[in-house]
């Protein structure tokens, strides 16, 4: 599985204060309220453990940029009057040029950046296409970007720091997403309540936190994704 937003987090901090300097604590104190927007935003966890889940966090504008735009808004824009049906590898392969059975992640990520180069919407300019042809280009861009995501998916990535790791979700805006955090340890309610008595943002070392949902339409996105990544393809 990997990772689905299903959440914002709203933290008022001093402006000496790291960004994410709060993160542990905040995400600590509003656990049961992020888990109440997870079954909002995508219902599948209404079947899951609380206990067993994981959590990350990212500004809006690194989210935004890197996974909002280039997964929610490039899909919606191309696919607002068409079904979408995974691909297999085979149709992926086909849509991106490369050689039946290719796996090489070498070949894909460069077949990726010359047809990202050829077929981006912004190629063709405002006003040089009529809105049929624009749909037509829209959809053609939406899938070679869908057939690049079923190739990658389960490969190795490397993250900011050249580490290796397998999820799709965080390979997206490559090195130059730097900003999402994985929350490795989280802390008893009554420690992180503890933490934060007393004081707020007007303090250095205070904040305030909030949580506010996502339009399900969002998340789905990510769990048909996470559903599709469990599919023999070949």
């Amino acid at each position: 599985s990997d990772w689905v937003p299903v959440a914002q987090l709203c933290i008022t901090r001093h402006r000496s204060d790291s960004p994410f300097q709060h993160l542990p604590t905040a995400i600590s104190l509003q656990r049961r309220e992020l888990y109440a927007a997870s079954k909002i935003s995508a219902p599948m966890f209404s079947q899951t453990d609380p206990s067993s889940l994981e959590y990350s966090a990212e500004p809006m504008n690194s989210f935004g940029k890197y996974v909002y735009d280039e997964v929610v808004d490039t899909k919606a824009k191309a696919s607002k009057n068409k079904a979408e049906v995974p691909f297999s590898k085979a149709e992926a392969r086909k849509i991106m040029g490369l050689e039946e059975g290719c796996d090489d992640k070498t070949m894909i990520k460069g077949a990726y950046r010359k047809l990202s180069m050829k077929m981006h919407p912004d190629k063709f300019g405002w006003g040089l296409q009529t809105p049929e042809e624009k749909e037509v280009t829209d959809q053609a861009y939406a899938d070679m970007k869908r057939a690049y995501e079923t190739l990658i998916s389960g490969m190795a990535n490397k993250n900011a720091d050249g580490k290796i790791i397998s999820s799709w979700y965080e390979s997206l805006g490559g090195k130059e997403r730097t900003d999402f955090q994985r929350i490795r340890r989280l802390m008893p309610l009554v420690d992180a309540q503890a933490a934060v008595e007393g004081v707020d943002e007007t303090t250095p070392g205070g904040f305030r936190c909030a949580i506010a949902g996502i339009d399900p339409d969002t998340a789905s996105h990510f769990v048909l994704r996470n559903q599709n990544s469990v599919r023999t393809n070949v």
